[in-house]
């Protein structure tokens, strides 16, 4: 499966400090601000909500795997704090293909997937499996700080079944992914029954 201009597209938007990124990217990413108040974000297929403190906004294009046993779709959300600028969310949502589901009957073949939390850096500095409502998957964290400003990363990837999402928080300091605000985003995920995905 090529999903390298995948990774690299979720790198520049998500990963990559905002006060680095081009004008372009700054305004594709809705800005959180210390007061705001928080929300339930509901995307417009209504298969999972989570509560963040400014909208997660989708980008344009819906992406695609080339290959007929790839994901059907890939679908990218983020949200960025303007002040502190290196504080972010975001969520991946990956639809297996059919001919993918077969050759993995299973679950879904998590490999490779954290390239979307901490890029192609390094391994992550923790990996754990983690039971989010029944469901398997990992949190892993990843201190880049050798690399960037704002370096530290939490993750979960979680097998729904027909679907895969990847949450990612972006902190400044390493205190930052068990802070109140990273907690309350990845506990407030939920996936929606009407879609099969519990």
């Amino acid at each position: 499966m090529e999903l390298v201009f995948e990774i690299m597209l979720f790198a520049i938007l998500v990963l990559v400090p905002v006060s680095h990124a081009q004008t372009k990217l700054r305004q594709s990413i809705s800005t959180c601000s210390a007061n705001n108040r928080w929300h339930r974000f509901f995307p417009l297929d209504k298969s999972f909500s989570v509560e963040t403190p400014c909208a997660l906004r989708r980008m344009k294009d819906e992406l695609s795997d080339s290959d007929p046993n790839g994901y059907k779709s890939i679908t990218i959300y983020q949200a960025g704090f303007s002040k502190p600028k290196s504080l972010a969310y975001g969520i991946v949502v990956l639809i297996p293909s059919e001919g993918m589901r077969k050759e993995n009957p299973k679950g879904n073949e998590l490999g490779g997937l954290q390239l979307f939390i901490g890029g192609s850096h390094r391994d992550p500095a923790t990996e754990t499996l983690i039971n989010v409502e029944g469901m398997a998957g990992k949190e892993l964290i990843y201190d880049l700080t050798e690399y960037e400003d704002g370096g530290y990363r939490k993750g979960h990837i979680i097998d729904a079944g027909e679907r895969i999402y990847i949450l990612s928080f972006r902190g400044n300091k390493a205190e930052d992914l068990s802070s109140a605000l990273a907690m309350r985003f990845f506990n407030s995920f939920h996936t929606m029954k009407n879609h099969g995905t519990q």
